[in-house]
């Protein structure tokens, strides 16, 4: 039967003949009564040997079973989508197929009503689609891989998850670390072989054809550490934007354990400077104590001997005259001025305790009485950062080590203010954070001299600039401000680890 005779007109043969798309003609005792030229094109069939053949004919063996469900898509022809949801392939002559979707239209026929099939391959889509599917997991893998880069502490670890990355890009594929001259299987020292300069990413076949291998290099300080070998049974490491994700991987991860090798370096060198400072602590401590001892057991001794005699020396004078006695009397009171001042370096130079609390080893300090020029307050401790029931003194503590630094900081700030500022009164005011203390030394003095707030000595004095050195020593700041009439020097030690001023003081 012609198709002008099958759909009664001449004009409609004409249409469904000229159209691109293949369409089929199903009857209702399921045979094929019409193939448009794009159907025999595509399935490579002449039409007399597709019309008038069971539709089954298109089906893959596979399918069969479900063509009984298919054919009530035949049998009452509504306009709708064939198959939806289900996997449908069409089978051409020579038996290779391709997946399709396939819709029905109602037709008025000579044999009545019966479904149009137009049918669509989407080979490409479904490529298309896959392709896609594969690119987004190799983007959740290198996700997966930079969030290792930034937790992992140590290379054995962060290697370990940048392997198991690497294997979420192709779940049907395998990863293989390379360390070394390590033995492997043949498959990857064919791949290794194969691919030559081990700095440079490869893709290439496998050897005996099964698939594709990769070879990225993992660096470690410019040199090769490692080189993971992937290998994909399909097509996936022929995609391009698959393996610039691969290369960028295995960037990532070589810049990651370039990150801890750094930090590793880091850290031994930090130790290395914590141990070389605390060190000088005990020399400097030790020097202190040497000078105090040889100050106290010779210096103030002969003093005080000398004080003695000048004192008989005046009483035995008494009857000699005035002049003699004052005299004898002016050389015992600069005699017992020089002891004084004696007395207090060696308060200045005796190593502060610093087996208490830092709010203690402060007190301590204002005990010491070295600010006579100026009424002390005594210790304010700002606990504005915690709740008004806690008053522990370790929220406001430093190590050991730095407690003594922050001693002799403030020794030399209250020395300053008794000496040079003219205050009526001093106030010292700890105030903790996260990282550290800091320690304000507020009095209502003359201030500096310039009003710049530039820390700077005076000329043939080191106190402010001994200051600013001590607390960079120790990994912290050290700033002079005057506000309102006020004069604040503000120190702030770590409490573990260098710090820089946050207002670029002291630099």
């Amino acid at each position: 039967m012609s198709s002008s005779d099958l759909f009664g007109s001449d004009a409609v043969a004409a249409v469904l003949d000229s159209s691109a798309s293949p369409l089929l003609a199903i009857s209702p005792d399921d045979r094929i009564c019409y193939a448009n030229p794009a159907a025999l094109a595509e399935l490579g069939y002449p039409a007399e040997e597709l019309v008038g053949q069971d539709v089954s004919l298109l089906y893959p063996p596979d399918q069969v079973d479900e063509l009984a469900e298919l054919r009530a898509d035949w049998a009452e022809p509504l306009p709708r989508p064939h198959g939806e949801g289900r996997n449908l392939r069409v089978r051409r002559k020579d038996g290779s197929t391709f997946p399709v979707e396939v819709s029905v239209t109602p037709v008025a026929t000579s044999l009545g009503t019966i479904g149009l099939l137009g049918l669509v391959d989407i080979t490409a889509r479904l490529h298309t689609e896959h392709d896609t599917v594969n690119l987004a997991r190799a983007h959740l893998a290198m996700a997966d891989l930079n969030d290792a880069v930034v937790r992992s502490t140590d290379a054995d670890e962060l290697l370990e998850a940048g392997v198991a990355a690497f294997a979420r890009v192709d779940q049907h594929g395998a990863v293989t670390l390379v360390r070394g001259r390590q033995s492997h299987a043949t498959r990857v020292e064919g791949a290794l072989a194969r691919a030559g300069d081990p700095t440079t990413p490869y893709v290439g076949p496998d050897e005996d054809g099964s698939g594709r291998v990769a070879v990225l290099p993992v660096l470690r300080g410019g040199e090769v550490m490692a080189r993971v070998v992937l290998w994909s049974p399909g097509s996936l490491l022929d995609d391009p934007s698959v393996r610039a994700v691969l290369t960028t991987m295995a960037a990532n991860l070589s810049g990651g354990l370039d990150r801890i090798v750094q930090r590793d370096r880091l850290q031994r060198a930090d130790a290395q400077r914590l141990d070389l400072f605390r060190r000088l602590l005990d020399a400097q401590d030790e020097e202190r104590r040497r000078i105090a001892a040889d100050v106290h057991d010779d210096s103030i001794q002969a003093l005080a001997a000398l004080q003695l005699h000048v004192g008989l020396l005046a009483h035995r004078l008494a009857g000699e005259g005035r002049d003699v006695v004052e005299s004898c009397n002016h050389i015992q009171a600069e005699v017992a001025r020089v002891m004084a001042g004696l007395r207090t370096l060696l308060f200045e130079l005796e190593p502060v305790s610093t087996a208490t609390a830092l709010v203690d080893v402060v007190s301590e300090v204002l005990d010491g009485g070295l600010v006579d020029a100026a009424e002390v307050r005594p210790v304010e401790v700002d606990w504005s950062a915690y709740g008004p029931d806690e008053r522990d003194p370790s929220a406001v503590d430093l190590p050991p080590e730095l407690r003594g630094q922050a001693a002799r900081i403030l020794k030399e700030a209250l020395r300053n203010v008794a000496r040079h500022a003219r205050a009526s009164w001093v106030r010292v005011v700890l105030r903790p954070d996260p990282d550290g203390v800091e320690i304000a030394v507020v009095d209502d003095g003359l201030g500096f001299p310039t009003g710049s707030g530039v820390i700077a000595s005076a000329p043939a004095h080191r106190g402010v600039a001994g200051m600013l050195d001590r607390a960079a020593l120790c990994g912290g700041w050290c700033r002079l401000e005057r506000d309102g009439g006020l004069t604040r020097l503000r120190f702030w030690l770590p409490r573990s680890g260098p710090a820089t001023d946050p207002f670029g003081a002291g630099e």
